[in-house]
């Protein structure tokens, strides 16, 4: 049986240290890794400036890339440090131009989840020569397809089964799609883990992953949002889970790969769409060279542009601005009498966000609708009755999270976190 290689994830639980760094590597080297893999965004390139933590998750990661940001001569020398240990030194990074910060021989480089589709990114990585992993979460089977396709007569590449949520239950990994992955890419597969319990990655092994990720982490309760699916919980609990969920575990052989919710917020969040580099006229038609790429994915993506026929835009768009479907696809403004009055009958309520209400509300004038609060919205909840129309019906969906870190939990042991949420719980009764 060949071999089968250990990438240890630094990633992000370095926190921005370089020492804490060092440190991850030492773990990786002791416990008998054979790479290490370092993760890499250029600020200036990195989130849109027209991003105000206006999407949910979007404020969250904006400060997790900046607290965590190493530099290139940082990476460089952690790099030169992994060597040194007898570690192979690797990279992902999030788009191509911040290639052109390094001078480095990568040992190998990872494409990350939300950078599946990007071409350019990926040539530039095959072309170097070096092993390239590429991580299929939020992916579906058609671009993986399309991929495999695509770079079929190149030897240097493996796919890496992936489901990115932080952390993975066990019922959720889809263990199974290792083997459906290997058979559409005509070649051995590997496994990138963010797993709740680190045992599931001997289950990837057993299913014929030859490659396989695991981040590790200093301590499991450290902040950071990468710290819960590095983490090792006791023996014996993780044994009796994983048997309990194993059937659920081992699908994905017979199965279409689909992005489940969370992969797609985590898309629309990580992922990079088009924004205007200037103002745009209505009537204008445009190209890629009249945007940049830039999270986060809230508009259409290069690969999405490149299929569409019409490259007219149908209103203006200013600088900065996403380009949405709406730009170039005419699509019908107004519901029908007819739809509006089968939904309220149905009482049906559609989802909206404090800055969309009101374009939605004009839209559509439904009778219910469901407010969905991102943490810092929900500590501040800037909604007020006079606001709102009396005779219609408002339901709140409170975010998950009260911190970048923190679930809502009102009923945690942990007395900052309890009268946080419980603080927004009552901002919401009221």
């Amino acid at each position: 049986m060949k071999k089968i290689k250990v990438i240890a994830e630094i990633g992000i639980n370095h926190h921005g240290q370089i020492d804490v760094a060092r440190e991850l590597i030492r773990m990786s080297s002791s416990a008998g890794a054979d790479k290490v893999k370092f993760q890499y965004r250029n600020l200036d390139r990195s989130y849109s400036l027209n991003s105000r933590g206006e999407e949910i998750g979007d404020e969250i990661i904006k400060e997790e890339i900046k607290k965590n940001y190493l530099s290139p001569e940082a990476i460089v020398e952690l790099c030169e440090f992994s060597k040194g240990l007898g570690l192979c030194p690797g990279i992902s990074f999030f788009t191509k131009e911040d290639m052109n910060d390094f001078s480095y021989d990568f040992s190998f480089y990872k494409i990350p989840s939300v950078e599946f589709t990007n071409k350019k990114l990926i040539l530039a990585c095959l072309e170097t020569g070096r092993q390239v992993y590429l991580s299929t979460g939020c992916s579906t089977e058609d671009e993986i397809i399309e991929n495999c396709n695509l770079y079929k007569f190149r030897e240097n590449w493996t796919m890496m089964h992936c489901i990115s949520n932080y952390p993975v239950s066990a019922r959720n990994s889809k263990l199974g799609y290792i083997k459906r992955l290997s058979k559409l890419s005509n070649r051995p597969a590997g496994y990138s883990s963010h797993d709740e319990h680190w045992e599931l990655c001997l289950l990837a092994a057993s299913m014929g992953a030859e490659v396989i990720e695991r981040h590790i982490t200093l301590d499991r309760n450290a902040e950071g949002l990468d710290h819960t699916s590095s983490s090792i919980p006791s023996e014996f609990n993780k044994m009796i889970k994983i048997i309990d969920n194993l059937e659920l575990a081992m699908e994905g052989l017979n199965i279409k790969r689909a992005p489940n919710q969370g992969e797609l917020l985590n898309k629309q969040n990580l992922g990079r769409s088009l924004y205007a580099k200037r103002d745009l006229v209505k009537g204008s038609i445009v190209s890629l060279e009249d945007f940049n790429e830039l999270s986060p994915q809230v508009g259409l993506t290069a690969s999405t542009l490149n299929t569409l026929d019409n490259k007219v835009i149908l209103i203006d768009i200013d600088k900065d601005q996403p380009l949405t479907k709406r730009c170039l696809i005419k699509s019908k403004t107004k519901a029908t009498i007819e739809e509006i009055s089968k939904a309220n009958l149905r009482k049906l309520s559609l989802p909206v966000r404090l800055h969309d209400f009101q374009e939605i509300n004009n839209t559509f004038d439904l009778n219910c609708y469901e407010f969905h609060l991102s943490f810092g919205e929900a500590l501040d909840l800037p909604l007020k009755a006079e606001n709102y129309n009396k005779c219609k019906e408002y339901s709140i969906h409170l975010p998950d999270y009260i911190s970048s870190t923190n679930l809502l939990d009102p009923f945690s042991s942990n007395q900052d976190i309890k009268s946080k949420s419980l603080a927004i719980l009552d901002k919401v009764a009221r």
